[in-house]
């Protein structure tokens, strides 16, 4: 499948023209590319009535296992079973106060734990949402992303495409745009409370700002000649990069929010679309079909320099940068099909992710680098799924109906719009 801005022009012409952390002296590595989740064996207390403490468990369980971080002995889910013996424990202890789920040594020694209040034979997923990333961040130096918010495009049979919310757990899901066109693209700022999306209507194409804490967008650029598309984010918050068209011609900018005003960043020909900055903003890499054929390219953002990134014979798209900087996932046709893949953009390293009969595409990273969620037509229909960065712990994120289509995904780094 092509990418969306080589796609959207033909739509277009029918209308008018962190450096990783480590734990122990084992040196575990826990984010990035090379992450290792820890291995725990789950304990419960024994004075635990035997029908509250299996549900208790299994939800507390889950939440570990879709935090990124843990892998669990005796896992009643596949992909979290641990393959090697269990470095410490996960204990669920009867307290007066609620119940206790703590990390211990083997010896059974606490070394960390949290309460949770239970409420008529009950505890709330917010509470254990927020435990678990207490827990994980404690160990690993890094914020839990349990319960954070995933903006996407959705597509409900018979109406146009929105920008919508949802959280980790595939809940809480409501629409953030309400436009009478077509709302794709969205993509988080840095400190997650605004969020751009590229709106495509009989006027061409336009690139909104939504902010999220007023619930109100402003329009951020308009395509001179019909064809302009978000983009990404500077890490100030400041500015953004984004596809615009002028004087027929497909080039990335530099636009400033606040003045408007806008730097050409490439000159070429072609289309360059696709533009993700480096989490340090020295690199931007995009996509372009100046060889005749999607591939990848980086561009120096201090010399100006560009570098072309995937050499081979098949069309590479939608790249974006780890949150540490050290890896770009992006998609590649495959056999006539696009499948998920890592690469360093400094060396020669590959690493594929998804295979089979199905389409995956469009991914993007968990904040903390340890997921990435992406789109696949595995129903027959694009939906949104989460795995892990090694291609293992294959979730469906959504339970919306057979007929909505879900793409394009962008990960928040905080909850918007209330609790879980």
């Amino acid at each position: 499948m092509k990418h969306w801005m080589f796609s959207v022009l033909i739509f277009l012409g029918l209308l008018s023209p962190t450096l990783a952390q480590t734990y122990s002296s084992e040196e575990v590595i826990v984010s990035g590319i090379d992450f290792s989740r820890f291995s725990a064996e789950l304990k419960v207390d024994p004075n635990l009535d035997i029908t509250l403490s299996k549900r208790w468990a299994r939800n507390i369980e889950r939440n570990f296992c879709w935090s990124g971080v843990f892998t669990l002995v005796n896992s009643t889910y596949d992909y979290c079973q641990a393959k090697r013996e269990a470095e410490m424990q996960i204990q669920l202890n009867q307290r007066k106060s609620g119940l206790e789920f703590a990390v211990a040594d083997l010896q059974g020694n606490v070394l960390l734990g949290e309460m949770l209040p239970i409420d008529k034979d009950e505890i709330s997923e917010t509470d254990i949402i927020s435990g678990v990333n207490q827990i994980t961040e404690k160990l690993t130096g890094i914020e839990g992303i349990l319960g954070t918010s995933i903006a996407f495009t959705l597509k409900q049979p018979g109406r146009k495409k929105i920008i919508a919310l949802t959280n980790t757990h595939g809940m809480g899901l409501r629409s953030l745009t309400n436009s009478k066109e077509i709302s794709l693209l969205p993509r988080w700022s840095p400190d997650s409370t605004k969020l751009i999306y590229t709106t495509v209507g009989n006027r061409g194409t336009t690139i909104w700002m939504h902010n999220v804490l007023k619930n109100k967008a402003d329009e951020l650029r308009r395509g001179e000649d019909g064809v302009t598309s978000g983009g990404t984010w500077y890490g100030n918050g400041s500015r953004v990069v984004a596809t615009i068209s002028m004087n027929a011609n497909v080039d990335l900018y530099d636009i400033d929010i606040e003045s408007g005003r806008t730097q050409r960043l490439t000159r070429h020909s072609s289309i360059d679309t696709a533009p993700t900055l480096s989490p340090d903003n020295h690199n931007l890499v995009f996509v372009s079909d100046r060889t005749g054929r999607e591939q990848i390219y980086m561009r120096d953002m201090e010399s100006g320099s560009i570098y072309r990134l995937t050499f081979d014979g098949f069309s590479n798209s939608d790249p974006v940068w780890s949150p540490d900087g050290t890896r770009i996932v992006f998609s590649r046709s495959v056999n006539g099909r696009n499948q998920i893949f890592l690469m360093d953009p400094f060396g020669d390293d590959y690493q594929q992710l998804t295979f089979g009969r199905f389409d995956s595409e469009k991914p993007t990273w968990s904040p903390d680098g340890r997921q990435i969620v992406f789109a696949a037509d595995r129903t027959g229909i694009f939906k949104l799924y989460v795995m892990f960065v090694d291609g293992t712990g294959l979730r469906r994120l959504t339970s919306t109906p057979r007929g909505f289509e879900e793409t394009g995904a962008s990960w928040s780094r905080r909850a918007v719009g209330g609790e879980y």
